[in-house]
């Protein structure tokens, strides 16, 4: 199951990810009122509503990645001890980091990956 994935530049260089979460936060805040107002439950139920049409026609909506992307990215080269990897991960809650090799993506390590191997 795909939760992210990397954005690249038109050169193939990693600038950002963008993931499952990046897209649900970036719907919910559009449905959410700016000024800090709290919603009735009435509206609370209607916004929610909204955010789940918002969601269905996602193609519809006139936003691009780079909007909504995480520019920081985390990515180790290919030769990386999982050890380090780990490390890597744990200090920066991370759960998915890339895998390069010339800058340039070959893979992505997940944390599901990290506890399969630990589990085999």
């Amino acid at each position: 199951e795909i939760t992210g994935s990397p954005v690249v530049d038109e050169s193939g260089e990693i600038i950002g990810i963008v993931t499952l979460k990046d897209i649900a936060e970036f719907r919910w805040n559009a449905a959410r009122p700016q000024n800090g107002q709290q919603l009735s439950p009435e509206e609370e139920q209607e916004a929610r509503r909204i955010r789940m049409a918002m969601f269905e026609g996602m193609e519809k909506v006139p936003v691009e990645v780079r909007d909504i992307m995480t520019p920081m990215v985390f990515s180790v080269d290919e030769q990386t001890p999982v050890q380090e990897l780990a490390d890597i991960m744990m200090r920066e809650h991370l759960h998915r980091i890339f895998v390069t090799r010339d800058k340039k993506i070959t893979g992505i390590i997940t944390t599901y990956d990290m506890l399969k191997l630990i589990s085999d």
